[in-house]
């Protein structure tokens, strides 16, 4: 806990909006802006995302055709 690496921000590749915000967090959580959804909370495994998550900040991805 005291020595080694410090962790990333989003260890578990989470997906809510609580996993955008800095740690530790700033005093109002999210920087002074409102931050907007575009995705559903437990948005795993979305064909065409750049990776396995689609975090709920994240622009809508076109469904592929």
């Amino acid at each position: 806990m005291f020595n080694g690496k410090k962790a990333v921000d989003n260890p578990w590749e989470a997906t809510t909006l609580e996993w955008t915000t800095a740690t530790p967090p700033p005093h109002d959580n999210f920087g002074g802006h409102t931050p907007v959804v575009h995705n559903g909370p437990y948005e795993y495994g979305v064909p065409g995302a750049p990776r396995d998550y689609v975090m709920q900040s994240d622009p809508e991805i076109e469904p592929a055709h």
